[in-house]
């Protein structure tokens, strides 16, 4: 039941549901309109901790946020009361129900809202439940030095397995910050995936939409390098890639 965690936490801190109780908003802190990247790190339900990465678009009036996911794009209305971002959320999800209670903070400069939620399951039958905890972290990105659109070539090598390496390669499509396109990794099985991800001054990172693997590091318009982390089998280790000819 965690794989889906990420699908419907993506609002992240940011998501203020009207549930949040009856206490009197105080006027927020900051505009947190823009594009928001986050890593939610997942434990619970006797399975180990999971780092999720998600990508947000939001537009603040007052105290309301509209919160766009970029990956399925879902919209979602929030709350925000001074720098305090809470919310209660609960969805269907793997044939049960999912409670999430949130409470995060904006900072003072509001480029960063962290925090923590407590969440709980339970199947659609109410005879298992099982509960957990995800600490989030997200950054407002500012503007991309960089084009990155294109075709891209690359090389990882793992930094646990001596001698293991292989080729990837990605089609990036940049608009604004923001990442889409599609992602091969065949020593994997990765062919052909939804890419996605975030470009910010000279920093990249990007990953199949399912998270499988995720790319982090710095780029031109034709060349990055990198680290990468292959979370389900715990693999870690380096890459680089250059964009090919055509694209120059």
């Amino acid at each position: 039941m965690m794989k889906n965690w990420f699908i419907f936490a993506m609002g992240l801190i940011l998501i203020g549901c009207g549930g949040g109780g009856g206490d009197e908003l105080n006027p927020p802190a900051g505009d947190m309109s823009g594009t928001w990247y986050a890593t939610e790190t997942v434990s619970g339900c006797d399975d180990p901790p999971q780092t999720e990465y998600e990508t947000f678009q939001v537009v603040q009036s007052g105290n309301t946020l509209t919160v766009t996911i970029q990956e399925t794009n879902e919209v979602v209305t929030g709350l925000i009361s001074a720098s305090t971002v809470t919310w209660n959320f609960s969805r269907s999800e793997d044939g049960g129900t999912s409670t999430i209670q949130f409470s995060g903070t904006l900072s003072d400069d509001g480029l960063t809202v962290t925090g923590t939620a407590n969440w709980q399951w339970t199947n659609g039958s109410d005879t298992y439940t099982c509960s957990g905890t995800t600490q989030i972290s997200a950054q407002l990105l500012q503007t991309a030095d960089v084009n990155v659109s294109g075709h891209w070539s690359g090389l990882w090598y793992s930094s646990n397995t001596e001698d293991l390496s292989d080729s990837f390669t990605v089609t990036l499509v940049q608009n604004g910050t923001v990442l889409s396109g599609t992602i091969n990794v065949p020593y994997i099985g990765i062919e052909n995936s939804q890419l996605t991800g975030t470009v910010t001054g000279t920093s990249i990172v990007f990953g199949d939409i399912d998270h499988i693997i995720t790319f982090q590091g710095t780029t031109s318009s034709i060349a990055s390098i990198g680290t990468y982390d292959y979370s389900s089998s715990t693999d870690i280790g380096t890459w680089v890639a250059t964009k090919t000819l055509d694209n120059k």
